[in-house]
């Protein structure tokens, strides 16, 4: 037999989630971006330095799911590459470019 034992002190009271930081860019682009993209963005922004390797040790997630959204995040025109690969850094963009008709 398992028992189950719930504290009766927070017995239906919700916690409330820190929201304020949440789905930052994909507000400003106007796209539904997900956790890790979110994330991926935001380390950017912190350190436009930041190389693949450091991000995947940070976030906990393979090297080439990195350079799979940074690839889609150079489609969308949401990020650029400054410099060469080895000295350059990430820049955000103001606002995603319109396609054009």
């Amino acid at each position: 037999m398992h028992i189950h034992f719930v504290p009766t002190e927070n017995v239906g009271t919700k916690q409330k989630k820190d929201t304020t930081n949440d789905k930052k860019f994909g507000v400003k682009f106007g796209v539904k971006f997900g956790v890790n993209q979110e994330k991926i963005l935001s380390l950017i922004e912190n350190t436009p330095t930041i190389t693949v390797s450091e991000m995947a040790e940070i976030l906990g997630i393979s090297e080439r799911a990195i350079e799979k959204n940074l690839a889609k995040f150079k489609d969308m025109s949401v990020l650029t590459r400054i410099g060469s690969d080895k000295t350059g850094s990430w820049k955000i963009n103001e606002q995603k470019k319109r396609l054009k008709d």
